[in-house]
C-alpha cells in the first residue's frame, strides 16, 4: 500500500551510520509528530482513503525508530526558518511539532541547525536533500528531492551533494542558537 519511494528510502536509512538532511519547507520525516505527519499526508493527495493515510503515518512513525537503535547513527539536519513557520495544521499541532523538534535537538546523536530568513547569501532556498551515509562510503546514497525523490549513488553526484550540504550548513546557526531560535518561533506560534 506504500509508494515504492517510501520503501526505497527506509532500507538505506535502516542501515545508515549517518544522515545529513536539508529541509526548506518541511520538518524532516524522522522528526515529525504523528499529528503533523497526518496533516501532511492528508494534504499531499486529496481524496486518499483514511486507510492509506493511516498506513503512511504508521510507516513514518516506525521509520523514526532508526534514531533509537543502539548503533552509532548520527542525524544532522539543517532546517530553513520557513519549515518552522509553515503550519501543516493548526497552532496546537504546530507548537507540539516545534516542541518535539526542540526535544530531538537535545538528543546526543541528533543535531538540528536553523537557517534564519535574514541570513545573507543563502541562495539554496529551493533545495531539500537527504544524504545517507553507509558503513562503506562507496555505498552512500543521496535522496534528491529536486529530481522527484530519486536515490542517487553515482560518486560524482554524491561528492557534489556532500559539498553542497557543507555549503548550506555554513549558513545555519549553531545548534544552541538554533534551539533558542526554535523556542522563539514556538512562542510566536
Amino acid at each position: 500500500m506504500l509508494p515504492q519511494g517510501n520503501l526505497d528510502i527506509a532500507e538505506p536509512e535502516h542501515h545508515a551510520i549517518s544522515l545529513h538532511s536539508v529541509e526548506i519547507t518541511q520538518i524532516p520525516g524522522l522528526l515529525q509528530t504523528e499529528d503533523h505527519a497526518r496533516a501532511l499526508f492528508s494534504q499531499v493527495s486529496p481524496g486518499q482513503s483514511q486507510q492509506d493515510i493511516d498506513t503512511r503515518v504508521e510507516f513514518r512513525m516506525r521509520r523514526q525508530q532508526v534514531l533509537d537503535r543502539s548503533s552509532h547513527l548520527t542525524f544532522e539536519v539543517v532546517i530553513h526558518e520557513s519549515a518552522l513557520r509553515i503550519r501543516a495544521a493548526d497552532r496546537r499541532i504546530a507548537r507540539a511539532q516545534l516542541r518535539t523538534l526542540i526535544e530531538a535537538s537535545e538528543r546526543e546523536r541528533v543535531c538540528v541547525r536553523v537557517v534564519p530568513f535574514d541570513t545573507d547569501g543563502f541562495s539554496n532556498a529551493g533545495y531539500s536533500m537527504l544524504h545517507i551515509g553507509a558503513q562503506v562510503p562507496q555505498l552512500d546514497s543521496h535522496l534528491d528531492a529536486a529530481h522527484g525523490g530519486v536515490l542517487l549513488v553515482d560518486e560524482d553526484h554524491l561528492n557534489k551533494h556532500r559539498h553542497l550540504y557543507q555549503e548550506i550548513k555554513k549558513h545555519s546557526v549553531n545548534p544552541a542558537r538554533s534551539r533558542d531560535f526554535m523556542n522563539k518561533v514556538m512562542l510566536d506560534t
